[in-house]
């Protein structure tokens, strides 16, 4: 969490943090194990922005209340069950992690022949969150 709000981040909060007892009523409703990195996060802010140094250079994460709403989808049940998406890059893709906590970038209309995992674990993921690649974007 702590790269988040290091010098050189552009990471920036929309919504202020939920309690506890919301985050825990959230999990309950997902049955889904979130990673305390995640979990600490909602606990900073229910939703932000900030770039990447690889594609898709962009993530939003999604306020907990629309990551409930996705998961209760009967869509995203049937077909997405064992994932959970918490965010988008803002061009289509989402952000989703699969039961061994590695984050990918799956473009739901083409499924899961479009999964790329972007890390291997939640943290390693939010270690690059509000970081831009060390020579800029490409044109």
């Amino acid at each position: 969490m702590r790269s988040l709000f290091q010098t050189g981040s552009d990471w920036e909060a929309f919504a202020p943090p939920l309690s506890s007892d919301e985050i825990a009523d959230a999990v309950k409703i997902l049955a889904y194990t979130l990673p305390a990195d995640l979990i600490e996060l909602y606990h900073t802010c229910n939703g932000g922005q900030g770039s990447l140094p690889y594609q898709p250079w962009n993530f939003i994460l999604w306020g907990l209340e629309d990551v409930v709403q996705l998961a209760e989808h009967d869509h995203y049940k049937k077909y997405y069950g064992s994932y959970l998406f918490f965010g988008t890059s803002g061009g289509g893709e989402y952000f989703g992690m699969d039961k061994a906590i590695q984050v990918f970038i799956m473009d739901p209309i083409a499924g899961e022949e479009s999964i790329i995992v972007v890390a291997k674990s939640f943290q390693e993921f939010l270690a690059n969150v509000g970081f831009q690649p060390p020579d800029g974007f490409p044109d």
